[in-house]
C-alpha cells in the first residue's frame, strides 16, 4: 500500500487532481445508487403499507355486507 503512496507523491500536481477527481466521481456515484436503492425500498414499503390499509378497509366493508346481507335475510 505504501508503494502507492510514494508512487503517488512523486506525480505532477494535475495528475494529482485528475486522481481525486475520479475517486470523487466513483464515490458520488455509488452514494448514488445506494441513495437510490434506500429510496426504493423506502417507496415499496410506503405501498405495501397503503395496499394493506387498502385490504384492511376492504375486507371490513365486505364484512358489513355480509352482515348487512344476513340481518337482511333474517
Amino acid at each position: 500500500m505504501l508503494q502507492y503512496f510514494r508512487r503517488i507523491k512523486h506525480l505532477s500536481l494535475h495528475t494529482k487532481i485528475f486522481i481525486l477527481s475520479i475517486g470523487s466521481v466513483l464515490i458520488a456515484f455509488i452514494t448514488s445508487i445506494i441513495l437510490a436503492t434506500n429510496n426504493f425500498n423506502l417507496q415499496e414499503n410506503f405501498l405495501k403499507e397503503k395496499l394493506l390499509l387498502v385490504t384492511q378497509d376492504l375486507s371490513k366493508s365486505i364484512q358489513e355486507q355480509y352482515k348487512w346481507i344476513n340481518e337482511t335475510i333474517e
